[in-house]
């Protein structure tokens, strides 16, 4: 095996520079030119080399020390991540919440004040094989409109659709959106529904549509003549926190 050589850079440059005074007369001035760099490039080397040279045993000679800053680095690293992280799934629910609160502004302004409406914003622990966290939290927002019939429910449900589609910069719909407000049968019963699934802030989001099916439905219509129309608006996902109120 060779013998490894000190400052390898530095011995080129100085091999380099035995060449250049060995050159033809005519280019000695270019010549002390070239050397005054070359001499300035290789102590400059030289210092590089011993400094790095003066560490590497200091780090060894301090293994304990070194060890505890790489410790507490790490440490420090995993806590501001846990922070940012923390934060930034707040901002989520927040963002999905005031999202929420402008679509359904909006709605009020261009179908009409609703019969009765409610919010609520919630925790649950979302339980998985040997864990119990983290918390699921929801952000909802359920309205009930009174219509008069089937058709009726499909215009409101359509002005809806549209309404949360111009919002295109706070919400996305995830492609195809219901097409109506489609009759089924559930448990030898008619059951009237049709649902719509958006992404806000990284959240699922859907809009679903009720109608006519008074066991699915949790709010009452002014008019006891109208046919019932509810329709929630929501957004969940898992939390890092309980931001809110826990629930069963």
């Amino acid at each position: 095996m060779r013998p490894r050589q000190k400052f390898g850079l530095a011995n080129k440059i100085q091999k380099i520079i035995v060449l250049i005074r060995n050159a033809p007369t005519g280019a000695f001035l270019m010549n002390v030119d070239i050397c005054s760099k070359l001499k300035l490039n290789m102590l400059m080397a030289k210092s590089a080399s011993g400094r790095f040279r003066r560490s590497v045993p200091w780090a060894r000679s301090h293994k304990f020390y070194s060890l505890l800053l790489l410790t507490i680095l790490l440490v420090a690293g995993i806590f501001v991540y846990e922070r940012v992280a923390l934060e930034l799934n707040k901002r989520a629910f927040s963002q999905a919440r005031a999202t929420i609160d402008t679509i359904y502004a909006d709605i009020v302004a261009q179908v009409g004040q609703p019969d009765n409406s409610k919010h609520s914003d919630t925790c649950s622990i979302y339980t998985e094989v040997y864990s119990t966290d983290p918390a699921y939290c929801n952000i909802v927002t359920t309205l009930i409109y009174g219509v008069k019939d089937e058709s009726e429910a499909n215009n409101v449900f359509k002005k809806i659709q549209l309404v949360i589609e111009s919002h295109n910069d706070l919400i996305d719909s995830i492609k195809p959106l219901s097409s109506k407000i489609s009759a089924m049968t559930v448990a030898n019963a008619p059951y009237y529904a049709s649902s719509d699934r958006y992404k806000s802030s990284g959240l699922n989001c859907v809009a679903n549509y009720i109608y006519d099916t008074p066991q699915q439905i949790s709010l009452t219509v002014e008019d006891k003549k109208m046919k019932p129309l509810e329709i929630t608006l929501g957004c969940n996902g898992k939390a890092r926190a309980d931001f809110y109120s826990l629930v069963d």
